[in-house]
């Protein structure tokens, strides 16, 4: 009997880019974000907003997976930019 083995793939992409709010293009904070093309929404880290110097508003999350359904609280941000590090794109 032959052995087979398979080999996880992952399609995230792991980039350097700038993030800034759109009304203080000039204060951008560099970080890495992973791009997933699967994803429906974006997530930030509380430090990523600590160093925005950005509050957001506080809501409720509910995540729908295949094996639940989970609830909790976090913030909401609106009108944030990104940009490639070299300010291209």
């Amino acid at each position: 009997m032959e052995e087979t083995s398979q080999h996880a793939r992952s399609c995230v992409r792991i980039v350097l880019l700038e993030v800034f709010q759109k009304d203080n293009p000039s204060a951008k904070v560099p970080t890495y974000a992973a791009l997933d093309d699967q994803s429906t929404d974006v997530f930030i880290t509380d430090f990523l907003l600590q160093q925005l110097g950005i509050e957001g508003q506080e809501v409720n999350l509910e995540i729908n997976t295949i094996t639940d359904v989970n609830s909790f609280r976090t913030r909401k941000v609106n009108g944030l930019l990104i940009q490639d590090i070299d300010s291209r794109h």
